[in-house]
C-alpha cells in the first residue's frame, strides 16, 4: 500500500484553480489603450502630411499597438474563462454545502 507521505505537500481541495494570465480589469483596460493607439496610429500614418521618417517611425509605433492588441486581447479572453470557472467553481461550492431540505439528493441507479 501506498502511503501518505506527512512531510509531503497536501493539495488543499479548497481553493479554485489560480489563473496565470492578467487580471480582467488591466487586461481590459491594456486592450482598450493598445486599440486607440492602433487606430490612432493608422490615421496618422495615412492622413499625415509629415516626411517619410516621421511615417515610418509612427508605422512601428502603429505595429508595436497591434501586436500588444493581440496580446492583450488575448489576456482578456484568458482572464475571462479563468472568471467564469472560479465562478462555477463557488457555486458548486455553495451548492454543495446545502442542508436540510435544499440539499442535493443522491441519485437512484
Amino acid at each position: 500500500m501506498i502511503e501518505d507521505s506527512p512531510s509531503a505537500p497536501q493539495p488543499d481541495a479548497g481553493a479554485p484553480a489560480t489563473s496565470h494570465g492578467l487580471p480582467f480589469s488591466t487586461a481590459l483596460i491594456l486592450t482598450i489603450l493598445c486599440a486607440i493607439a492602433a487606430v490612432g496610429g493608422s490615421y496618422g500614418v495615412l492622413k499625415s502630411p509629415d516626411s517619410m521618417g516621421a511615417k515610418a517611425a509612427l508605422s512601428i509605433i502603429t505595429l508595436i499597438a497591434v501586436i500588444g492588441l493581440g496580446y492583450s486581447a488575448f489576456q482578456l479572453l484568458l482572464a475571462l474563462v479563468a472568471t467564469t470557472g472560479e465562478r462555477r467553481w463557488l457555486a458548486r461550492d455553495v451548492s454543495e454545502r446545502r442542508t436540510g431540505e435544499r440539499a442535493r439528493k443522491p441519485r437512484d441507479p
